[in-house]
């Protein structure tokens, strides 16, 4: 191995590091009760050494959300890589679904983010954020444009289609913490089926006249 590889794995080590630490620590504190110091020392590194690799805890933050919303834009892509339009939708929650119970602690990160009702990053960071998000709610357009396009889906629009999409997904997710209460003896994931059914249903009415 080379110098310079040996370096870059470090550096990656290193950005790994300080990623995990700052995860544990926002589950606990949230995102103001967490320093730069705090991050650091859960890290086992220098405040110094972590000013380095992240301008400040927003950055590192930002780097957590964005690993997370691409993990889940590979899983939700490949999911809708073959089959109907109405198949890789259902491919897409199952994804959804799996990316949550498989990655908790990054769908943990998106969810916390989404949760919060108040923008916390600066435009340039929260830019970058919503390319990421953006990516996932482009895939999950094309794929109603698809359905469009085969004659299956009405005239929908097809962005908006994903955002509603997203948020659905999301929205009975939360609502599954309340599976021993609220939602006694409706499973999570059988709420999830039933809803995608139904969205699918919808898209497929046709417009009038």
């Amino acid at each position: 191995m080379s110098t310079q590889q040996r370096r870059s794995r470090e550096k990656d080590q290193r950005k790994r590091q300080i990623l995990a630490a700052a995860r544990r620590l926002l589950l606990e504190k949230g995102l103001h009760g967490v320093s730069v110091n705090q991050i650091a020392q859960a890290a086992e590194l220098g405040v110094g050494t972590l000013y380095f690799y992240y301008a400040g805890k927003e950055a590192i933050f930002a780097g957590l959300q964005v690993e997370g919303l691409d993990r889940l834009q590979r899983r939700i892509r490949k999911a809708c890589a073959d089959g109907t339009a109405e198949q890789r939708l259902k491919a897409a929650a199952r994804a959804y679904w799996n990316f949550s119970q498989t990655h908790r602690e990054y769908y943990d990160i998106i969810s916390y983010f989404l949760s919060v009702p108040v923008t916390l990053f600066p435009p340039p960071i929260k830019q970058r954020i919503d390319r990421c998000g953006r990516r996932i709610l482009d895939a999950i357009a094309a794929v109603v444009d698809q359905g469009r396009a085969q004659g299956c889906f009405g005239a929908a629009d097809s962005f908006r289609a994903a955002v509603m999409f997203w948020a659905m997904l999301h929205g009975l997710m939360q609502f599954g913490k309340l599976e021993a209460t609220v939602m006694e003896g409706i499973g999570p994931q059988q709420m999830m089926d039933f809803a995608v059914e139904r969205f699918i249903e919808a898209l497929k009415e046709k417009p009038n006249g």
